[in-house]
């Protein structure tokens, strides 16, 4: 069997009374509404790549010890696989704001249980899924 690559991602679910903070793709990039999140860097932990991305695609000050495992994804495509992790901030500071403007057009809070059409996959499933209690998805797409 041919060895696959692995990569290792985060997503932050920052929740403010019943709304969760989505960032929408360019068009170029997809159009779709994602969460906050990207790769985990070799050198970096999943807290210390989620408080870095968070600032840098939405300015978004996060504290390591604010942020709770929630779920995670293992997700296969062809023969590439990606684990996601999904963690909570129970607090931050700065004004949530679109940062990556070549990438993510505008960042918006939706209600969880009223989520736009345009949501991934992906994220659509590991919302649904939380909501049902569970806290480890697994995902294959050919």
């Amino acid at each position: 069997m041919g060895q696959g690559k692995m990569s290792l991602r985060v997503r932050l679910i920052l929740e403010d009374s019943g709304k969760i903070l989505m960032l929408k793709q360019t068009k170029y990039n997809g159009g779709a509404y994602t969460l906050v999140g990207g790769k985990i860097e070799p050198d970096e932990t999943a807290k210390q790549a989620l408080v870095r991305e968070s600032w840098e695609e939405a300015g978004i000050i996060l504290k390591e010890s604010d942020l709770q495992l929630l779920h995670t994804l293992h997700y296969f495509k062809n023969k590439s696989g990606r684990l996601v992790l999904f963690f909570k901030a129970q607090r931050w500071s700065g004004k949530p704001v679109s940062k990556e403007r070549h990438k993510f057009k505008e960042l918006e809070w939706h209600h969880c249980k009223n989520l736009p059409k345009q949501v991934k996959p992906s994220i659509a499933i590991v919302l649904q899924r939380m909501s049902q209690g569970y806290t480890y998805t697994e995902l294959r797409q050919k």
